[in-house]
């Protein structure tokens, strides 16, 4: 079924002038917009496209060189090429595929037009998951079908953050964060609170920096406001720093990556909060603790903390709470080894 249907719909891309020029060409962007190295696709059928560790509601296909929309093979397949191979009928989910691809791998500038005034939905996929931020009329079209991400998945947060392909040299996507921040202020709020509660394959000093770009926006908003108390950016980053009891010592360790107004907002919330920051250090009757790669005794020692040593907390949910030695590195710890002073 699946050889059938790819059959049908590569005809019916190149029907509608899809000419993909070479293998070569969509390797590239499949790297490019997906972060996918298409040696590990699969020769025949479809292949899963998971970003940031979930399915998204697309598949491709390196057989037949193209992105498809859905997870469910056509029904009908028959009656599907008599109507538009051969009638040569209009076909709703054809067309979206037809755009789809033709913008990622040809940069079609009809379809974009098309696109950009008649599929909002498709647009912000372009833009949100497949990275896709070439034309500044379809990235605004995105944006502004945007106006909540409470019922989003998490990839979908986390594709605005950062880029899939993480070879990158800047993985965050502070050009479109920005335009986000002027199409709808709130919901780089909603992403602030969001890098606070969840996990990501991202490193944690890239987390930081991201997290630190999104504060200043906020701050910069209220510049002018000198009453911290009702400054909406200052109250973000007194929760940030309240939910993460070591982000502040990171920033500090980071310079705040360069961002005065953090610098600021931070020297007041230590007026404001004196006793709001913990130290946490090893404390073991025994002069030193285990450092495990996971929350049980048996699991891999990756290294001993002398009693005394300070370490940075990352989590501290359960009996064994995940931190971060001096020499960087993170294991697990059980919670009545660690002292907060």
């Amino acid at each position: 079924m699946e050889e059938t249907e790819i059959s049908i719909l590569k005809n019916a891309l190149d029907n509608n002038q899809h000419e993909l020029k070479s293998d070569k060409v969509f390797n590239n962007k499949i790297s490019n917009y997906l972060g996918i190295d298409t040696n590990s696709l699969s020769n025949e059928g479809y292949d899963e496209i998971s970003l940031n560790g979930e399915d998204i509601d697309y598949q491709v296909s390196k057989q037949g060189r193209y992105i498809k929309i859905g997870q469910d093979i056509l029904p009908d397949l028959d009656s599907v090429k008599q109507k538009i191979i051969i009638d040569k009928e209009k076909n709703p989910y054809i067309e979206s595929i037809t755009n789809l691809n033709k913008i990622l791998f040809l940069d079609d500038p009809t379809s974009i037009a098309l696109v950009t005034h008649q599929d909002k939905d498709l647009a912000t996929d372009l833009v949100v998951l497949f990275d896709y931020e070439k034309n500044k009329f379809l990235m605004n079209a995105a944006l502004k079908n945007i106006k909540s991400l409470d019922d989003q998945p998490k990839y979908f947060n986390w594709c605005l953050l950062f880029y899939n392909d993480r070879k990158k040299e800047e993985i965050i996507r502070k050009d479109l964060l920005l335009e986000l921040q002027k199409s709808n202020s709130e919901l780089i709020s909603n992403l602030i609170t969001f890098i606070t509660k969840n996990k990501s394959s991202v490193n944690q000093k890239t987390i930081d920096d991201c997290l630190a770009f999104l504060i200043n926006i906020k701050l910069k908003e209220s510049e002018k406001n000198e009453d911290w108390n009702t400054n909406e950016g200052f109250g973000l980053l007194s929760y940030c720093y309240e939910t993460d009891n070591n982000l502040l010592s990171r920033f500090e360790k980071a310079s705040f990556f360069n961002y005065s107004l953090i610098k600021s907002a931070t020297e007041a919330y230590k007026v404001f909060n004196p006793n709001g920051q913990k130290d946490y250090k090893i404390q073991d009757p025994d002069g030193y603790t285990n450092l495990r790669k996971d929350k049980n005794t048996s699991s891999e020692i990756l290294q001993q903390i002398k009693s005394g040593e300070s370490i940075d907390v990352l989590e501290n949910q359960g009996d064994w709470w995940l931190v971060k030695t001096n020499e960087g590195k993170q294991g697990y710890v059980h919670k009545s080894r660690v002292k907060a002073n």
